[in-house]
């Protein structure tokens, strides 16, 4: 019988490596990566243990899948173990043998701090894709490191958004030492995220799949960045116009996407997060009607149903365009059904931007029944 690739279960325990304890009290993952306490932890025999580096190829390959489609948070634990492991018996393996170890450890500290941004918790999410970085660096892996820098700046990036909408919301209620504190924190994290991109941008022969997630990433912190300027902000969608010119001029046959999980291998996916992109920098440069008229394009789009997070971060967009153009009810139902849905995958980082985008709507209309339930449902 098959592994479910929709079961939690089964993806933890498939083909799971020779040391899996049944209790790990590892309480960060610079514990993990910490050799000699990750094997006190793991037990007496892990570091002598040998690594069957396809098993955990296999499983963090069905850990990003399922992860694309909904939420792989049920699985930390085990990858922590996975990590652990890896990390302790590091020093057994020599040359190609470690160089393999190092490479799946890499991968695996990409796919946590993916994880952790989702749920918000970027410091944690920094220090696994700081380490992965190195270890991309020390391996001189050109590819895996263009992918960790640009994981890195995307959490520099997110953490930098969400302090730009704090600021947004502190103006509003005419705090502006607040305001102003958080414009400077928003400000230092979308430049850390630029310094991120400015690196991948450095790399030798990135693959084109690399170069559109580049730039998406530079066109969104750049948007932020603009401060209203038409100028800077014409710039910035330049450069997911440009991603939108190599999107369209190259064959995805070739592309990594099962090995890097930037776009789950599909052209389809690709477009939609472009586009996706293109709304969310629109919304972010005070554009909105532009960014939901770019949301109307995209419903010419081949549906991606099992994008179950995708889909309702789109939903999101929508809700945030009516609300930055006064369609209040309209923007608290489809914060409601984008609510829902977030719970359910337990995305932390979206549930947050729905509890700022309800901190907005309450500020307009405090008597609008629909925007009442929104605030009901965030405190359930």
């Amino acid at each position: 019988m098959e592994d479910n690739p929709q079961d939690p279960d089964s993806l933890a325990h498939h083909q799971a490596p020779k040391i899996l304890p049944t209790a790990l009290d590892i309480a960060s993952i610079k514990e993990a990566l910490q050799q000699q306490t990750a094997a006190n932890m793991l037990g007496i025999d892990a570091r002598s243990a040998s690594l069957d580096i396809e098993a955990y190829k296999s499983r963090l390959n069905k850990i990003w899948r399922y992860n694309h489609a909904s939420t792989a948070q049920g699985l930390v634990t085990s990858m922590i173990t996975d990590i652990a492991t890896i990390s302790a018996t590091l020093d057994q393996a020599n040359g190609e043998d470690q160089r393999a170890a190092r490479d799946i450890l890499c991968r695996y500290l990409q796919t946590y701090g993916h994880i952790m941004r989702d749920q918000g918790q970027y410091a944690e999410a920094i220090v696994a894709l700081e380490e992965a970085v190195k270890i991309a660096e020390y391996i001189n892996n050109n590819q895996l490191l263009a992918v960790s820098l640009l994981r890195l700046g995307n959490v520099y990036h997110d953490r930098g958004d969400s302090a730009l909408a704090q600021a947004k919301i502190a103006t509003a209620s005419d705090d502006s030492t607040a305001a102003n504190a958080q414009r400077a924190s928003a400000d230092a994290d979308l430049q850390s995220a630029v310094e991120q991109f400015a690196r991948v941008r450095s790399r030798r022969k990135i693959s084109p799949e690399i170069h559109i997630a580049l730039l998406m990433g530079e066109g969104n912190a750049q948007a932020r960045m603009a401060h209203g300027k038409r100028n800077a902000i014409l710039a910035s969608l330049t450069l997911l116009n440009q991603a939108e010119k190599i999107l369209a001029n190259h064959s995805t046959q070739a592309w990594q996407g099962d090995e890097y999980s930037l776009f789950a291998s599909s052209s389809n996916v690709a477009k939609r997060q472009l586009q996706i992109s293109k709304a969310s920098a629109l919304l972010a440069a005070n554009w909105p009607r532009e960014a939901l008229q770019e949301l109307t394009d995209m419903l010419n789009l081949p549906p991606q149903g099992n994008m179950i997070r995708m889909n309702a971060y789109t939903n999101f967009l929508w809700a945030q365009g009516y609300a930055d153009t006064g369609k209040i009810d309209g923007a608290a139902l489809l914060a409601q059904d984008t609510l829902t849905v977030m719970k359910q995958i337990r995305s932390e980082m979206n549930i947050a931007r729905i509890d700022r985008l309800y901190r907005q709507l309450i500020s307009t209309d405090n008597r609008q029944i629909e925007v009442i339930r929104l605030g009901v449902m965030l405190t359930r």
